[in-house]
């Protein structure tokens, strides 16, 4: 089928911004324009992209599933056009990365390994932390990229992200536990008997709420908690509760058996035993003058699958 490119890629701009004023603006057009061609590309593929939310559009299953296949093209073509534009610059100085720490050690260190012996002029900083701690350090230009879990702010004209891998959460628990407490049979019963360990500053929301009603955990049935995914996980191992993890950080402890995952078939449709989101490399868009800063970005996201067990 062939497709109009300029449509599919003002469709990644409606896609990735808050409004269709602000991806007119980043496509140079009128806003009228903007939903003409979207519904132009609706027709073109036969299927609907956008549906009204209250007074809001927003994108259909179809159209989010058409957005991660293309976003990463579009990218990786901008990208390749910045490294050409940007060849002869000189390639130096200190580049500030920013990123939660676990991720951090599983899908950075390979690509910043890439970078320091591909460019040996330019410096690196690493800085971990929650997305809530790199937010105001990237907006405050401290940073230059970071790893973000959330686009909440980054669909705007000061800056811009691109998808690099997808989080896959799971319930764990040890055997032990399951043995002493046996597997839940209903919604109640996990939120009565069960004990759980959560990260309190970014506590799972599907989960707590399909569990309690609401996303923050009652605290009498908190058995650990800490923003320490690894402390988490290592209290988890000793049997001590239900913990949500990554399968990043977790996923060689599933192989060997150390942890399993919470068997919840039958309690509820809304309690899924395991939860994907996306992570995001986001950026502030003054800094595509910089040919250090597009030399690094572009380094690490030349392999956008996440390196998991």
């Amino acid at each position: 089928m062939a497709v109009d490119y300029d449509l599919l890629r003002s469709f990644v701009e409606v896609a990735k911004s808050p409004s269709f004023v602000e991806a007119a603006k980043r496509r140079r057009v009128t806003q009228s324009a903007i939903s003409q061609q979207m519904k132009s590309l609706e027709n073109q593929l036969g299927i609907v992209l956008f549906e009204k939310v209250g007074r809001r559009a927003q994108l259909t299953r179809s159209g989010r599933d058409l957005y991660e296949s293309i976003a990463i093209r579009f990218s990786q073509i901008d990208l390749a056009v910045d490294v050409a534009t940007h060849a002869d610059e000189k390639l130096e100085g200190q580049v500030r990365i920013g990123a939660p720490g676990p991720f951090a050690k599983f899908w950075l260190r390979a690509r910043i390994a890439k970078v320091l012996e591909r460019f040996p002029q330019i410096e690196l900083e690493l800085v971990t932390g929650e997305s809530y701690d790199l937010e105001p350090l990237l907006q405050a230009g401290k940073l230059d990229v970071a790893v973000y879990f959330s686009l909440r702010k980054w669909r705007t004209r000061q800056f811009d992200c691109v998808p690099i891998a997808e989080e896959e959460l799971v319930a764990v628990v040890a055997p032990t536990y399951l043995q002493r407490v046996g597997p839940p049979t209903s919604i109640q019963e996990l939120r009565t008997r069960h004990v759980h360990m959560v990260n309190p500053i970014s506590v799972f929301e599907p989960w707590w709420r399909a569990i309690f009603g609401t996303s923050c955990p009652p605290p009498k049935r908190v058995r650990f908690s800490s923003s320490d995914m690894e402390e988490t996980m290592f209290f988890a191992l000793q049997g001590f509760g239900v913990a949500i993890l990554p399968t990043y950080l977790c996923g060689g402890a599933l192989e060997t058996g150390q942890l399993v995952p919470l068997p919840l078939q039958g309690i509820s449709p809304e309690l899924e035993p395991r939860y994907r989101k996306p992570i995001y490399l986001a950026w502030r868009t003054e800094s595509d003058r910089i040919a250090s800063i597009h030399a690094v970005r572009t380094t690490l996201l030349e392999d956008r699958e996440p390196e998991l067990p």
